[in-house]
Order: C-alpha cells, then sequence, then structure tokens
C-alpha cells in the first residue's frame, strides 16, 4: 500500500473539478492505497459527497470568505515548512491544480515521484507569461507530467529544451452516471420537435469561451431559418450576453438557463452541441455529448482533433466557418449512429495510470 495525496485548490462545478471527482471515483487510486486529498475550499458542500469515503479529505477553508483565505494561507505556509524540513513524507505526490504554485512546491516537496496534471494548452500564453508560468510551476521539476491532450503536450514540450517526461490521459468518461442523469425531466417546456435545438455548456468566460460567435451567428440566420440555442451555464461575462442578445432581437431565439446541477436531459434533448472555444484543456462537454450520441459543432481547441472524428460532428478551424456549419445542420440534421464505447475507454485510462504509480 502506497501513501498518496493529492492537491487541489477547489472543488466547484467546473470542468477541472469535475474530471478530478471522476478521476477519484474511476481510477480506484484508493481501493489499494492510502489517499489524503488537500483541498483549499468547496464552492458547494454536496461535491464532498462525491468523493470516495475512504480517501481522507483536508479542507484549509470551511468558506472562501476573508478569515477563510487567511486561514488556508497558514495552513498551506506550515504545510511547506513541515514538508521542506521532512521531504518525501508520501510515497506518490499529485498535483492537480496546475496554476498554483503553493500547491505546486508541496507536491515537489512532499514527494520525489511527484506528478503535476495539466489541464490548459500553454500555447495560449504570450512569451512573457510562459516564462512566468515556467518559473511559478517549474514543469520541470516533476518526475511526471499528465497532459489530457497531445496538442497540450506538444504546446508545453515546445517550451523547453529539455525533453519533460510527458504522458498523454484524457480525462475519464462517467459514461453510467451521464446517461442515467440525461432521462431526468425537465422543468423548463424549451424543446419543440419542430424546432432544431442547438446547446452550448461552459462558463460564462468571452475571453475563453468565445459565446459570441453563436450569438452574432444566429442573428445571422434567425431570418431565414428555424432554430434556437440554449446556454447553459454562467459567468462573469452573461449580462454581457444578455444585452447583445437584446440588442440583437434574439430572445425567441437564444435562452440562457443559467447553471445546472445536471445539464444532461438538456444536452440529451438538443439536437446538436455547439462548442466554441478559443482555448481548452480537454473539453469534457465533448465526450459527455458522443456517450448521448448529440452531433457535435466544435472549434478546434484543446483536443477536440482527437475526440471530434467525422462520425461524431464537425471541426471548424476559422471563425468564418461556424455559420455554413450551423445552417448545415439545419438543413440536414441528424443523430449519429456510432456507439461510444466509454468502457473501453476509462479501461485504457486507468492501464496507462496504474503504470505511472506503479500498481499492478
Amino acid at each position: 500500500m502506497k501513501k498518496i495525496v493529492i492537491y487541489m485548490s477547489r472543488l466547484k462545478h467546473g470542468g477541472m473539478e469535475k474530471s478530478l471527482i471522476d478521476f477519484l471515483n474511476m481510477s480506484s487510486i484508493s481501493e489499494k492505497n492510502d489517499v489524503c486529498l488537500y483541498l483549499g475550499y468547496t464552492m458547494d458542500k454536496n461535491l464532498l459527497e462525491l468523493i470516495p469515503k475512504n480517501i481522507k479529505v483536508k479542507l484549509l477553508a470551511k468558506k472562501w470568505n476573508i478569515l477563510g483565505k487567511i486561514i488556508a494561507g497558514i495552513k498551506l505556509v506550515l504545510l511547506k515548512i513541515r514538508f521542506t524540513l521532512v521531504k518525501d513524507t508520501y510515497n506518490i505526490s499529485i498535483c492537480y491544480t496546475n496554476h498554483q504554485k503553493i500547491f505546486s512546491d508541496l507536491a515537489r516537496l512532499s514527494s520525489k515521484n511527484s506528478i503535476l496534471f495539466v489541464h490548459s494548452d500553454v500555447s495560449r500564453y504570450s512569451s512573457s507569461e510562459m516564462e512566468k508560468m515556467k518559473k511559478k510551476i517549474k514543469y520541470d521539476k516533476f518526475k511526471t507530467i499528465i497532459c489530457n491532450s497531445n496538442k497540450s503536450k506538444n504546446a508545453l514540450q515546445s517550451k523547453y529544451e529539455k525533453k519533460l517526461n510527458i504522458k498523454v490521459i484524457p480525462n475519464y468518461i462517467d459514461g453510467e452516471s451521464i446517461i442515467k442523469k440525461s432521462n431526468e425531466k425537465i422543468a423548463e417546456d424549451i424543446f419543440d420537435k419542430k424546432t432544431i435545438t442547438f446547446i452550448n455548456i461552459a462558463n460564462h468566460v468571452e475571453e475563453f469561451k468565445n459565446i459570441s460567435l453563436i450569438i452574432n451567428t444566429s442573428a445571422k440566420l434567425k431570418n431565414n431559418h428555424n432554430f434556437k440555442v440554449l446556454l447553459i451555464g454562467s459567468g462573469k461575462d452573461t449580462d454581457y450576453y444578455k444585452e447583445l442578445i437584446k440588442e440583437l432581437k434574439l430572445e425567441d431565439y437564444i435562452f440562457i438557463l443559467g447553471t445546472k446541477s445536471n445539464p444532461y436531459p438538456y444536452l440529451k434533448n438538443s439536437d446538436c452541441l455547439l462548442f466554441t472555444s478559443k482555448y481548452e484543456g480537454y473539453g469534457l462537454v465533448l465526450n459527455e455529448a458522443k456517450v448521448l450520441g448529440v452531433p457535435i459543432i466544435t472549434s478546434n481547441c484543446g483536443a477536440s482533433e482527437e475526440i471530434v472524428t467525422k462520425e461524431y460532428g464537425d471541426i471548424f478551424y476559422k471563425d468564418s466557418e461556424f455559420e455554413k456549419l450551423m445552417v448545415d445542420f439545419i438543413n440536414k440534421p441528424n443523430k449519429k449512429k456510432t456507439i461510444f464505447d466509454y468502457k473501453k475507454f476509462n479501461k485504457k485510462i486507468t492501464n496507462e495510470f496504474k503504470n505511472i504509480i506503479g500498481e499492478e
């Protein structure tokens, strides 16, 4: 039995957080090992219930207010002092968050067998930003780096002359749970068999998610085509999207439904997923759409080319190509017949991770 420590900054309803929960449950990492999870804070205590009971969770702050931040900061400093004095306390350490210096430092100090999960595509950083990230995270000091796509791996390796030990392991897909949740009833009466329904599920951060492309394209199509768009999510740019929808007179075409703890019934009942991100580490919702047999129109970001082959959907490489793909789908909608074998997909991930941690 190995002693394993995992560091994560927070839990909320987001892609990286969901991938962590799936990883903890589906990798079986805690079945044969003594696992401890250091967690900064949680924005939804119900998410803690999704973590396997045999994993020791050490929550650094109960509330993320001023007092909570001070308490968490003190605890993190004390942990760093402790592991500086007594290094290699654990057999394996995992830094699951790839942006915070303190968690990166703790992972390298607490075990010589340190693993860093990189969820983002570092190609989005400018040269100066990347140099800061290299000094802050010290990617090259980790024994193993796990990227969730070849695109992400190549982008990170290109920043170093020295060859990094990077393994490509995609995120798990909890297909059984997705299918089960997708059968739950929807409160809103928003689906109409005569109307093509597109859906976008994302945090409302325009810089990364590029949701204005959907809104502006819809304005071009509204006079000649019968369709609607559901936007599931929220964020700092939600009000901007609401204003843009109003300005372009799209209130009968685009509906902002807010964040949903269970978005899968909406995804399942939609005709097509629109994924317009400019930057993405992986794009978990793309595989979720594949599980539910929902066709996809996606930008060429993150792992899109590795996830969305022709039988599952279409990829656009320039924003100018997006309109044609929407029109083509409206004129000739279809459900994908290819079945995504998520069980085989997950088994391969588990075997690859077991090889990394040296588990039989």
